[in-house]
This record gives structure tokens, C-alpha cells and sequence, in this order.
């Protein structure tokens, strides 16, 4: 039990900006949504859950941002390998121009 209090406790020591918190939710959901395995979706869930209770923007910025990585996911990639380049897809949500967009247009809305 020990070990369980103090690894979460751990786990909160990484203070994030709420623009980082929102950035590390858009690439949790991403990823929550691009994946079929359980495992990878339900740990994505998880975190994204978490960045979103310890973010300060609102349910409606939360949700236009799980949205636009739904267009990000549904982007064709071409590979060598064939492989639907899901994590690519991901990672350039979270450094695209798109999401900083709307990080900038929710920044200090409160929720509705």
C-alpha cells in the first residue's frame, strides 16, 4: 500500500503549464482513439482523464480538442510498411499549428 501512495504521489511531482496539461490531453486522447489494443487505450484514457482534472481549461476546450484529433487521425499517411503511422499522426496533432489555435482561442474561457 505504501508503494502505491507514494508512486502516485510521484507521479504528480511534474508540474505542467494548463497549455501543457491540454497538449498532454490531446495526445492522450489521440492516442486513446487511434489504438484497438485495450491495454494502450485504457492507459491513454487514464492519463487523459488525469490532464484534464489537473488543467485549468474548460469541458468545451477539452472536447473541441479530442474533435480535431479525431481530422488528425483520420489523415492518410503513406508508409513503407504499410502501417497506418497512428503515432506520426498523434505527435503532429500535438505540435500542429491547428491545435496551438485553439489552445490560444480557450485560454481563460471559463466553462459555459
Amino acid at each position: 500500500m505504501a508503494f502505491l501512495i507514494s508512486s502516485q504521489t510521484m507521479a504528480r511531482t511534474t508540474e505542467y503549464s494548463p497549455e501543457e496539461y491540454l497538449k498532454n490531453y490531446a495526445l492522450s486522447t489521440c492516442i486513446a482513439q487511434g489504438y484497438q489494443s485495450k491495454e494502450v487505450k485504457n492507459d491513454a484514457a487514464a492519463a487523459a482523464s488525469g490532464y484534464l482534472e489537473f488543467g485549468d481549461y474548460s469541458i468545451e476546450a477539452h472536447t473541441a480538442v479530442v474533435e480535431l484529433g479525431k481530422t488528425f487521425l483520420d489523415k492518410k499517411y503513406g508508409s513503407q510498411s504499410g502501417e497506418p503511422m497512428t503515432l506520426a499522426k498523434c505527435i503532429d496533432f500535438v505540435h500542429s499549428d491547428e491545435l496551438a489555435t485553439l489552445i490560444r482561442r480557450y485560454k481563460g474561457q471559463p466553462d459555459n
